[in-house]
């Protein structure tokens, strides 16, 4: 995951103005919710965008509701709030706009609201067309090597115990079923 997470940074930091739009697509429980966590949480972006603004999208969104939210977020008011009044919110800011869990490329039409200032949109998405539709550097989010699994469920099954004393056997059992997925070894 650390080659990936260097490789967003890197498309968000050094991409042309004119590409706004990057994206990493993979499959359900492949950690790119996670991997955009640590993007937003790295100091390198955190010191070129602000604010970082975040949107979870999820399968049937409610695009308009989404609009309000990030309304919210930028102070805006108002009863209908529009892309030009969202255009206008943002003016003047170099932002990071972070679209979670993106199910239809129509979805993010109504988001394409940031300056091309430095400004980028960040699209997490099982469907590599939906960063197609909008022209996004994409990275694809592959499952996890055995090392980077077995420490990531050890982190997580064991938080309060030295790593080297879990059984070693236990733990690559448990991260053969798991497959790979961050999620899965997150959560079992």
């Amino acid at each position: 995951m650390e080659e990936t997470l260097e490789r967003v940074v890197s498309d968000l930091l050094e991409s042309p103005i004119s590409r706004k739009w990057v994206g990493v697509h993979g499959a359900g429980g492949a950690g790119k919710t996670l991997l955009a966590k640590r993007v937003c949480d790295n100091d390198q972006v955190k010191g070129r965008f602000d604010p970082v603004l975040w949107l979870t999208f999820g399968q049937s969104v409610q695009v308009e509701a989404k609009q309000d939210e990030l309304a919210k977020k930028i102070q805006l008011e108002g009863d209908k709030i529009s892309n030009e009044a969202l255009r206008r919110g943002l003016v003047g800011k170099r932002c990071l706009l972070v679209l979670d869990d993106v199910w239809k490329f129509n979805d993010v039409n109504l988001f394409d609201v940031v300056q091309e200032n430095g400004s980028k949109i960040f699209i997490t998405t099982r469907k590599h067309d939906v960063l197609d539709s909008r022209g996004a550097i994409k990275t694809e989010m592959g499952l996890l090597g055995k090392e980077d699994s077995m420490k990531l469920f050890a982190v997580h099954a064991f938080p309060n115990q030295n790593h080297a004393q879990v059984s070693k056997a236990v733990v690559e059992q448990v991260v053969e079923k798991c497959g790979g997925l961050p999620l899965v070894l997150e959560v079992i």
